[in-house]
């Protein structure tokens, strides 16, 4: 669940969940994917061997995050936005002079909304890290409609988001580690808690591919991960991306399907806050 409400400039309400180690140095910001709350650690039991503090942000429509106001930008640099505007508030203890301080990972689409936020904050950020996405995966979520999404027509009452909708299978052997499932639907089930609001506003910024031309601009390093047996990619994932980021590296996980965050998150740990 949500540990906190920020409110921004605009005066919309965002959600914001720290988990991991509280007092860490390192923080890692987490951008979770479509449909998803902020509230996923992939495996906690690394995360605090690494001594790392993640903060993860719902956004508008999920989780504890109110929606967008008539006006508000849906766009994924807008979200990239959000959260700058938290890392440079008050509530952040770190000072920020002395140069970038934070690493970034998104999964899924999120990893739009990190991409964006490293290419806009080159003081935050200092490394990046995505899971998963590939252009591929984005063309298909700008053709899905709701049904397709949620798995019946829009009903009263939460939509029930299933692990089908991030490309997970059901007999993917990461799910039978402890934990893993019960962090999975906790993190769905808050995505759902305004009803569609949140899957709505996503499936509208994900039509609009204006980020990915500030690309160019991104300088600190990133690293673009794929799973070799993730049915929501395929052999030529990363490659527009690297096309775009001077930084890039491409890493391909064997045997790793729709959970490959979970694979290998302590060698993203190790990456983005060494």
């Amino acid at each position: 669940m949500t540990d906190r409400q920020f409110t921004l400039s605009s005066g919309r309400k965002m959600g914001v969940t720290s988990v991991g180690e509280a007092l860490a140095v390192r923080v890692v910001v987490m951008c979770h994917p479509m449909p998803g709350a902020g509230d996923f650690d992939p495996k906690p039991i690394v995360s605090r061997r690494h001594e790392v503090r993640i903060l993860a942000f719902d956004r508008p429509g999920y989780g504890g995050s109110e929606p967008l106001r008539d006006g508000e930008s849906a766009q994924v640099q807008a979200r990239a936005d959000d959260i700058a505007e938290f890392l440079m508030s008050e509530q952040m203890s770190r000072p920020l002079a002395g140069g970038p301080h934070f690493g970034a990972v998104g999964w899924g689409f999120g990893g739009a909304v990190a991409l964006s936020l490293a290419a806009r904050q080159p003081r935050l950020i200092a490394r990046t890290a995505v899971v998963g996405l590939s252009r591929r995966a984005i063309e298909n979520a700008q053709t899905q409609t709701l049904p397709e999404i949620i798995g019946r027509p829009p009903a009263p009452g939460p939509p029930a988001f299933g692990w089908d909708a991030l490309g997970i299978d059901r007999d993917d052997p990461i799910l039978k580690l402890p934990g893993v499932a019960d962090r999975l639907d906790g993190m769905l089930a808050d995505a759902a808690v305004q009803g569609t609001s949140g899957i709505e506003t996503d499936l509208a910024s994900v039509k609009d591919m204006s980020w990915a031309e500030e690309l160019a601009e991104l300088a600190s390093p990133v690293t673009l991960i794929y799973g070799e047996d993730d049915r929501l990619t395929d052999s030529e994932s990363g490659a527009w991306l690297r096309q775009r980021i001077l930084q890039a590296k491409v890493a391909r996980v064997a045997e790793a399907r729709g959970l490959t965050i979970v694979n290998v998150w302590h060698r993203i740990l190790e990456r983005v806050a060494p």
